[in-house]
């Protein structure tokens, strides 16, 4: 489209807005898109807004699109004549009839002066100045004032004078008028704040602000400070707050003359708030929401700043006479006070307990609610002050309100648990107050005994919630015997409710991995926690059910010895099936079946579950594809860690199953990872003979088929590369089991697939993985192998696994013993090719450059990397055939050094979490290797090189970096 006339454009807006038919709103939609990139576009859209006949909502709608075609297009696709017109003809937009409209043609001016002003538009601010000064209409007075807002969060430093002296005395004179709107004023305020930013850009040194703007800022200050206290004004106060925050963080000295009153204001103000009724919910003219939090958030950020200054500081501590032990803890009472919990959150809370528990996690890293944080903050400085006086007077004022009385508001001993848990718990600072982790388990004692926790649930999760705290904070050896009962009954409590019960659980992990009197608790906190999942209460779902089952594994792993789980495995696969849905659960479950394996007494229950498992995996199609991933994985977990008579009634039991899902395509992942787990703890021998029992008419060959055809389903081109992930190694054991009997012809089906795979690996570790059943092969039977390859195809089929083969190897990664396989593997191969055909490499991964050698010099040189890969444990080049175009020294320390912030993001991650999964990946063992290529591989490599070192060394040279040459004349002496 390159013109579009004013009634299409009428007819695109009216079909928009106002159309019930949902084609025409789509094709209008699609209209005034196209109109983006038409010239005059912009011109009919400031007519349609102008334009008084026409329905509002049709003149909304053209403002909206002016807004955006302003904020997209304005600096590239608009011509300066079109601009030229908008910048004149909009301003007229301020005398509309009807506000809304007014105040959005204010925004998009605004929008245009981003760009435009003041080079394109230097009028823009005098224009502006002047409609402020000669028109008193209120929604005139409101775009105007949004407009010089907008101007002033984009103005540069350089323009910031100007524009002080131009505007800022009739901002201010808006802030002065009472009878102006509440936004308006805000508004204006705000234009001010983003003054006092820019000029935070230039220099934090009053003096070098705007001279306008520091004459102003007395006046406007002693304008302000009464609004902080004007509870009929929430949206001036919360700006007024915002005002002073910015003023005392970055230029104290301009309102060092007013501090006292300010400050003794500011607490006034703060003491009348958090003892009235709610303010009433509020939204600014940005959308941006105010209530009586925001405005007690506000009065702490200014007490906060108040202290980290410190002419301000002692001015504080001067008027609220903070040398009187009694003054600290009035003030301390006070910030206590701050920081309870809303009515909102705790309806939220008691209604979803694991939210609860999430964010008293994030709480501990400065994630939770503004409020507490805030107050966090103040105490962190009032110790830096005071040091050893303000914990002892935080203590005793914490103790004081947690004297718990029939009358007690409990959310007040809550939050006064939160201060002394997050601000104080450590020990350093408790033990010069004299105060110890007996104390603190003796306000928790005293507290739980109540009637007043009984019936809080919020304030029980609390305290348990500050013993976990506790035991890790304070290194405690034991906790009483009253405070772990207190544990366990409220964990066995049916009538207590989750939010304390998870906070309870989470207490008793850290209790009995922490001391050494935890154990003895565990088995009657794993029956209850059993008991618990065994129920039918509703409430039992999400974060709250996730958390006990964790919690439960945890328990059962470190208390394999002393808990009976006999019962728990029945309990796990009944929630398995009740809650397949929920990917989270079932995630759990299959982790608990996990540490449920290796208990002994879980066995019984072991063999009544996995044939119940098989029966509801055996009509897969009638079933989530997630809950048949799951309940395979399960098995697997099963077999992984299962008893040795258990293992062969798994394997019994599950292979039939396993070959029937894979040929229905179903969980090859899952499958790959069961069956790998039989084929390394049964063995090759025993797999077959169980694999016998369980194919009907079956032979050894036939468990053999068995086990390949699920190994070919999960090479298959169907499913993703993921599911190949460490198949190398499965095919790998098979091979061990089957070359012996079937041999490369048997294998020729399973070979070519692999082949073929590996032709469309995109990852070195696909590649790595595929190459090593190839591998075994060529050690095994190098002739024979090579010759398959040769024939296997309509290509020839070893030119394409050596060319992927050299050209991964800068990439492989991994033990020694799988790099010697693969090493001992290519080396095989090596010695039954000839120059009957060329390989290409990459000559520099930077440049995208390719290089044909001789199959045989490419092999050649192939095979010394990979062989300082394996010496060395380090590939010292990334481009294999980069000509000395390697990583520099620099490049390669910024690499090591990023390893290094890995692992150590890694050890911090696990030194932090309650529970890691321990358990290690199924790698290539040392004896695996040693079986194919026996234990001198590197020196049979280093024989064969220097037995092809006299035809093929010197062409070789240009294809190493000056460091390789030196390395390779170290090892083999030439």
């Amino acid at each position: 489209m390159t013109q579009i006339s004013e009634a299409v454009l009428l007819q695109s807006l009216a079909d928009v807005t106002s159309s019930p038919d949902a084609a025409k709103r789509a094709a209008g939609e699609k209209v005034l898109v196209e109109c983006l990139t038409v010239p005059g576009f912009g011109v009919e859209l400031v007519k349609a807004l102008l334009d008084e006949s026409l329905p509002f909502a049709t003149r909304q709608l053209a403002a909206v699109v002016l807004k955006k075609l302003v904020k997209e297009r304005w600096d590239e696709g608009i011509s300066e004549q079109e601009k030229t017109s908008i910048r004149t003809s909009l301003p007229a937009a301020f005398n509309l009839s009807n506000s809304k409209l007014t105040t959005m043609a204010g925004v998009v001016v605004g929008e245009i002066a981003t760009h435009d002003y003041p080079e394109e538009w230097p009028t823009l601010l005098t224009d502006l100045v002047g409609v402020l000064g000669s028109c008193q209409a209120p929604p005139v007075v409101a775009a105007t004032v949004k407009c010089l807002r907008l101007i002033a969060e984009d103005i540069p430093s350089d323009s910031a004078e100007n524009f002080c002296e131009t505007a800022l005395p009739g901002l201010c004179q808006v802030i002065e008028t009472t009878t102006v709107a509440p936004n308006v004023r805000r508004n204006a305020l705000a234009a001010v704040d983003s003054l006092l930013q820019t000029a935070t850009e230039v220099s934090l040194k009053a003096a070098d602000m705007p001279v306008k703007l520091r004459s102003s800022i007395p006046p406007l200050c002693a304008l302000c400070i009464p609004m902080i206290s004007d509870r009929s004004q929430p949206l001036l106060a919360s700006a007024a707050l915002s005002f002073f925050n910015l003023l005392i963080s970055c230029f104290p000295s301009v309102v060092e003359s007013m501090l006292p009153t300010l400050i003794s204001l500011t607490c006034n103000s703060l003491s009348q708030l958090v003892g009235s009724e709610s303010v009433e919910d509020g939204y600014t003219s940005d959308g941006d929401t105010f209530n009586k939090d925001t405005l007690i958030s506000g009065h702490l950020e200014l007490i906060r700043n108040f202290l980290k200054k410190k002419k301000s500081r002692q001015a504080m501590e001067k008027s609220l006479q903070l040398n009187d032990d009694a003054k600290i803890k009035d003030l301390m009472k006070l910030l206590i006070r701050c920081s309870w919990l809303t009515e909102d959150e705790v309806e939220d809370y008691l209604a979803d307990p694991g939210s609860y528990v999430q964010n008293e996690e994030q709480f501990e890293e400065g994630y939770s609610w503004t409020s507490r944080e805030v107050c966090c903050g103040i105490f962190e400085e009032l110790h830096e002050l005071y040091k050893q006086k303000s914990v002892k007077n935080l203590l005793e004022t914490c103790q004081a309100l947690l004297t718990i009385t029939p009358t007690t508001d409990w959310r007040e001993a809550e939050a006064g648990l939160v201060i002394l848990s997050t601000c104080f718990l450590n020990t350093k600072r408790l033990e010069k107050c004299g105060f110890t982790s007996a104390q603190v388990f003796n306000v928790c004692n005293a507290i739980l005994s109540t009637p007043v926790a009984a019936s809080s649930p919020l304030l029980s999760a609390r305290v348990f919630w500050l013993m976990n705290k506790t035991i890790r904070s304070l290194k405690v050896d034991s906790v009483p015997p009253q405070t772990l009962q207190f544990v366990v009954s409220c964990v066995s409590n049916e009538a207590m409710s989750h939010v304390a019960k998870t906070q309870a659980s989470r207490s008793f992990i850290t209790v009995h991995k922490k001391t050494v009197n935890g154990s003895a608790a565990a088995p009657a906190v794993v029956d209850a926690v059993r008991k618990m999942l065994a129920s039918k209460d509703p409430a039992l779902k999400g974060d709250t059910l996730n958390s006990y089952i964790e919690d439960l594994a945890i328990i059962i792993d470190v208390n394999k010895k002393v808990v009976d789980v006999s019962s728990l495995p029945r309990d796990a696969i009944l929630l398995w099936h009740k809650y397949h849905t929920d990917p989270f659960t079932v995630e759990a479950v299959t982790d608990l079946f996990s540490i449920l394996t290796s208990c002994p007494s879980s066995e019984p229950s072991m063999r009544e579950v996995v044939p119940y498992l098989t029966n509801q995996l055996s009509n897969p199609d009638a079933l989530p594809p997630g809950m048949v991933s799951s309940g395979v994985l399960i098995l697997s977990h099963i077999t992984k860690k299962a008893s040795e008579n258990l293992l062969h009634f798994v394997a019994t039991t599950a292979l039939p199953l396993l070959e029937f899902l894979t040929v229905k395509q179903h969980a090859t992942s899952s499958i790959a990872l069961c069956l790998r787990y039989l084929v390394t703890r049964v063995g090759g021998e025993n797999l077959q003979k169980i694999a016998i029992q369980s194919v009907v008419k079956g032979t050894q060959e036939t468990a053999l088929v068995t086990s390949l055809n699920i190994i070919q389903h999960t090479l298959s081109p169907e499913n993703s590369e993921h599911s190949l992930s460490q198949s190398g190694k499965l095919i790998l054991q098979v091979i061990g089991a089957a070359s012996s009997q079937i041999g490369v012809d048997g294998l020729s089906g399973l070979l070519g697939m692999v082949v073929q795979r590996l032709t469309s690996a995109t990852t070195s570790m696909i590649a790595q993985e595929l190459l090593l059943p190839l591998c075994a092969m060529s050690i095994q039977n190098g002739a024979s192998f090579s010759s398959f390859l040769r024939t296997s195809g309509p290509q020839n089929g070893l030119q394409i696994v050596l060319q992927i083969w050299v050209n991964w190897i800068p990439d492989f990664w991994g033990s020694k013993h799988e790099l010697q396989l693969l090493l001992a593997g290519l080396t095989s191969l090596a010695q039954h090719v000839g120059d009957d055909f060329t390989l290409e490499f990459t000559e520099s991964k930077k440049k995208g450059k390719t290089v044909a050698l001789p199959a045989t010099l490419g092999v050649f040189v192939a095979i010394c990397k990979l062989l300082l890969s394996v010496v060395d444990q380090r590939d010292e080049s990334k481009d294999i055939f980069g000509f000395g175009d390697c990583s520099t020294d620099e490049e390669e320390e910024e690499f090591i050094e990023e390893e290094d912030e890995d692992e150590e993001a890694e050890e911090e991650e696990g030194e932090g979490s309650d529970y890691s999964d321990s358990e290690e990946e199924f790698v290539l063992s040392k004896e695996t290797v040693l079986s194919l290529c026996g234990d001198s591989v590197v020196d049979n490599v280093k024989s064969y090189l220097k037995s092809r070192m006299a035809t093929l060394g010197q062409p070789a040279l240009p294809y190493f970096t000056e460091k390789e040459r030196q390395a390779l004349q170290k090892h083999l002496g030439a």
